[in-house]
């Protein structure tokens, strides 16, 4: 059997605009719903001014910028500061939960390299229920997002989230646990069976060891405790002995494993942003070359997402969109605020948990795993009813904002066909399937209107019905395959 090879096979040279392949509205969108969750039409005509190359450097520069989430007031507790741990945690939970998602709309590309690497380098607050160390972990992923990898794996290891997720806290020399050991290799930095064997995994857990001693009451502050628990005799890493502890276990793991871990994380990152299928394997053992020099996240990105093969048509509309694609780019794409109901970001996050995807509480240590994942016979008719109850929540706060709202996405005024197509292509990536499809949409759109006015011409989008045709059309577009797409 031959063996399938990706249908994308352009290069790494910067996005130059052509006949064959232009700057286009398609391609504005391309950015907005890859580097973040999409943008309002008014944002997006503006980067339609820009060149492709500019507006991804701006992309990138506007995400290394972005100030980090504000500390909490209860950022720094420890268990000596709670009156009641119980109650207060459950709030303090709720309100990084909402703050974190709300943040997600409004930061672009720092919001989804966010949600990449707590896919990542995963913990589950419900395995530490700490909001404090959820905090510290959440900002340290934030601070090191579009830095150093290297520096990135680094911190990971000794946060309290993650100490207590992969059991470091109970990894001690009198009875070393391997669980953090072998998830830095296997998920973490190489893949998995990959430039690693048991005898790494069992020396590391030996030179992790020492990360045991908290404050007291719970939730304390780590320390490291180097002459009770950690294990100071000679360890082999990667053939290399000597009296190794963790800093010397991630200088070592970057000198020995360099190319694997940068084929590793390129791959990653590739198939998050352009291509979960298919990938060009070509193309990302360049990008791992350059990664591999400098672990530089951001300097890997700019050159990823500038090039001719970002940019290509087969990378667009290939992705199938995860719940906080569904909801946070529907919530940008049509202009509302996050309060426009009470409640409405903590309900938009129960309807995320309850199609798979719970902020801070991914599937397992694996992640999520995405894509097709997304989607089941089970799980499609609660997207659809997810997507109904953020349209009827913006009708309910003003069921205006639907006429409002299209006049900024087409210029159109009476011609049922060119409106249709304006509301499919602002949320199908490379529309419907077929001209049939697009008929039937019509007939729906022009439905809750006697075909008098538009036989004669005397059909106008300043029609009250307008608002509800949208929201039929709404309906109808959110069952279609296309619009899984992103």
């Amino acid at each position: 059997m031959a063996t399938l090879t990706s249908c994308n096979t352009a290069s790494l040279a910067p996005y130059v605009p052509s006949t064959a392949v232009p700057w286009n509205i398609d391609r504005v969108r391309h950015v907005s719903r890859r580097l973040g969750y999409g943008k309002t039409a008014a944002i997006e005509n503006i980067w339609l001014t820009m060149s492709p190359t500019a507006l991804v450097e701006q992309v990138i520069t506007d995400a290394e910028n972005v100030a980090p989430y504000p500390t909490p007031t209860w950022g720094n507790w420890t268990g000596a500061d709670y009156t009641d741990f119980i109650t207060e945690r459950n709030d303090q939970i709720r309100e990084l939960w909402v703050g974190a998602s709300e943040e997600l709309l409004s930061t672009g590309l720092k919001g989804k390299l966010t949600m990449f690497w707590l896919n990542h380098f995963v913990v589950q607050y419900a395995s530490f229920v700490a909001p404090t160390y959820m905090w510290k972990f959440y900002k340290m992923v934030q601070e090191n997002a579009l830095g150093n990898f290297k520096d990135f794996v680094r911190a990971v290891g000794t946060e309290e989230a993650m100490l207590r997720y992969l059991n470091g806290a109970q990894n001690r020399k009198q009875a070393p646990n391997e669980n953090y050991a072998r998830e830095l290799y296997e998920l973490f930095t190489l893949g998995e069976d990959i430039g690693y064997t048991q005898t790494d995994i069992t020396e590391t857990a030996r030179a992790l060891t020492g990360y045991n001693s908290f404050t007291q009451p719970y939730p304390g502050t780590v320390i490291f405790n180097q002459y009770n628990t950690w294990d100071d005799q000679p360890k082999t890493i990667f053939g290399q002995t000597g009296n190794w502890d963790y800093d010397d276990v991630i200088d070592i793991l970057f000198a020995q494993r360099a190319p694997q871990i940068a084929m590793f994380i390129t791959e990653k990152l590739y198939r998050f942003f352009v291509s979960p299928e298919l990938p060009n394997f070509q193309i990302i053992a360049v990008l791992a070359a350059q990664f591999e020099t400098n672990w530089d996240i951001a300097a890997l990105l700019r050159t990823m997402l500038k090039s001719e093969h970002f940019f290509d048509q087969n990378a667009i509309g290939c992705q199938i969109k995860s719940p906080f694609d569904l909801s946070h780019q529907f919530i940008n794409e049509m202009a509302i605020a996050p309060d426009i109901v009470p409640d409405f970001s903590l309900i938009v996050l129960y309807h995320n948990a309850n199609l798979g995807q719970d902020l801070f509480d991914p599937i397992d240590v694996a992640g999520w795993q995405g894509d097709y994942e997304w989607i089941n016979s089970g799980i499609l008719p609660y997207r659809f009813q997810y997507q109904e109850y953020i349209m009827w929540s913006i009708w309910n706060w003003n069921e205006d904002h639907y006429r409002n709202w299209l006049q900024t996405i087409t210029p159109e005024q009476s011609d049922e066909v060119v409106i249709v197509k304006a509301i499919v292509d602002r949320f199908i990536p490379r529309g419907l399937y077929t001209q049939s499809d697009y008929d039937i949409a019509v007939n729906v759109f022009k439905a809750p209107v006697s075909d008098y006015y538009f036989d004669n011409d005397l059909y106008s989008i300043f029609f009250q019905e307008t608002n509800y045709q949208i929201v039929l059309l709404l309906q109808h577009l959110f069952k279609q395959p296309e619009f899984q797409l992103n």
